[in-house]
């Protein structure tokens, strides 16, 4: 009788590779700023030159500066990358065969499927825009910038009021997280070789774990809010000239300047909020596990592979930051400057 050999076991399966991580979610892009309220001057008489007035009256004349503009909205963050599924673990070999009575080779054991690739994070949202500035309003009966020559000219309740500031844009929104990448699956494992002449079957391989699930990425930061406009100056209720006037029997009652008010960050009336939170996103499942291989006598499988774990959520961004009201304008010279 020949000498007795055994055959060669499968060979052990490689496992599986680790899927890649998400990029970065993008920063939004900032809110415009809030035009400026256009200016008034001379709610009765404008001059850009030398103006002569006598007996005359200004009654009730207004020079208002208009509303500064709302600032833009900031954009949304964008979505975080997802991660990628990990990769599926290579298949176990079969087991050796022989013809001399021996015992034949066992199937080799699968590989492990791979890590799924973690999410990234959500972009920032994008900042809120300023408001504008309100506008002034100078002179409320008679604005001049040449030389002005005022003889015997009453001025009754005539006002000059500043514009008030544009409301401050709204931060955007946090990206969304990017899922996490599925892990990759187990394989099956090799098959024990049957027997033969009468030899014996070989044993069966084992089935490859299934990979875990990538951590799913977290939600980005909310864009800061923009700041209230300031409001407008008031200057001269009555009378403003940037020269040197020359007045003779001048009378005023009852004349007014008004500053234009800063705006105020107010949520409730959706003035200046911070850009809400991005939410995180959820870990990717665990890859399958690989099924065990038969054994060479037909009486049985190998050791089935387990599922991967599910990967963890990612967490919540933030809040953007609050914005600052505008400040109030300046108001002198109720009568003349």
């Amino acid at each position: 009788m020949g000498l007795v050999e055994n055959g060669a076991k499968g060979q052990d399966a490689g496992d599986g590779t680790t899927g890649g991580a998400g990029g970065i979610g993008g920063t939004a892009g900032a809110g415009a700023l809030g035009g400026a309220g256009g200016n008034a001057t001379g709610g009765g008489l404008y001059a850009g030159k030398s103006a002569k007035v006598s007996q005359s009256s200004f009654v009730s004349c207004q020079a208002v500066g208009g509303s500064g503009g709302r600032g833009g909205y900031g954009g949304t963050g964008s979505t975080g990358g997802y991660g990628e599924t990990g990769g599926i673990g290579g298949y176990g070999g079969a087991g050796g065969f022989v013809a001399n009575g021996g015992t034949n080779g066992a199937g080799g054991n699968a590989g492990h499927g791979g890590k799924g690739g973690a999410g990234h994070t959500g972009g920032t949202g994008g900042a809120g825009g300023n408001g504008g500035t309100g506008g002034s309003a100078e002179g409320g009966g008679v604005f001049d910038s040449g030389s002005l020559t005022l003889t015997t000219v009453s001025f009754m309740s005539d006002s000059a009021t500043g514009g008030p500031g544009g409301i401050a844009g709204g931060g955007g929104s946090g990206g969304f997280g990017g899922y996490g990448g599925i892990g990759g699956d187990g394989a099956g494992g090799g098959g024990g070789a049957y027997p033969s002449y009468g030899g014996t079957g070989g044993a069966s391989g084992n089935g490859g774990n299934g990979g875990n699930g990538g951590m799913g990425g977290g939600g980005g930061i909310g864009g800061p809010a923009g700041n209230g406009g300031a409001g407008g100056n008031a200057l001269g209720g009555a009378v403003y000239n940037t020269t040197t006037a020359t007045v003779t029997g001048l009378t005023f009652s009852s004349d007014a300047v008004t500053a234009g008010a800063g705006s105020a960050i107010d949520c409730a009336l959706n003035d200046g909020c911070p850009g809400p939170i991005g939410y995180g996103a959820t870990g990717g499942s665990g890859g399958t596990g690989g099924t065990g291989g038969s054994d060479g006598g037909g009486g049985g499988f190998g050791t089935n592979g387990t599922t991967g774990t599910a990967g963890a959520a990612g967490g919540n961004g933030s809040l953007g930051a609050s914005g600052t009201s505008g400040s109030g304008g300046v108001a002198k010279y109720p009568d003349q400057d």
